[in-house]
């Protein structure tokens, strides 16, 4: 994401949820060049859930923090920042990544490839092409290569 905003409502990505799913939404960033009593606001909702929950962020160096939450309902679920309270004076807030993750643990973050919505279709490693044998839900996918291009590579 990587951006910076003094805007109440910036920096939007969705996700897909599924009900009674439990899930961790991390985000990073920083409230560097907020005002004081300003912070990054980071939250989550539902079309039909208007502020479902939220976290924020009052470190003027980047931070992480993660939520744990329980999907109510199946669907779209909108994350998104703000420069929080409403009417703070002047100030930004820096909001660097998100991540949503199923199980109550979160995990180091791990920057997609191909941060564009695109459909990465192979990876390289050492020349040789990987085969893609599953996709799931969330865009991710995993990979088949075999045992002696692996090696090959790692020495």
């Amino acid at each position: 994401i990587n951006e910076t905003s003094g805007a109440y409502g910036f920096g939007v990505r969705t996700v897909e949820l599924v009900a009674g799913k439990t899930y961790t939404l991390s985000a990073n960033g920083n409230s560097a060049g907020a005002a004081a009593g300003a912070e990054l606001l980071v939250q989550i909702s539902n079309s039909s859930i208007p502020l479902y929950d939220s976290l924020t962020i009052n470190r003027s160096i980047n931070k992480t923090e993660s939520l744990i939450i329980q999907a109510p309902k199946d669907g779209t679920y909108e994350i998104i920042s703000h420069y929080y309270p409403l009417g703070a004076p002047e100030g930004t807030v820096t909001v660097n990544w998100y991540q949503v993750e199923e199980g109550n643990i979160a995990t180091e973050y791990e920057p997609l490839e191909n941060n564009d919505n695109e459909q990465v279709e192979y990876k390289r490693v050492s020349g040789a092409k990987l085969e893609k044998i599953e996709d799931t839900k969330n865009g991710l996918a995993t990979y088949k290569i075999d045992l002696q291009t692996l090696n090959n590579y790692l020495q």
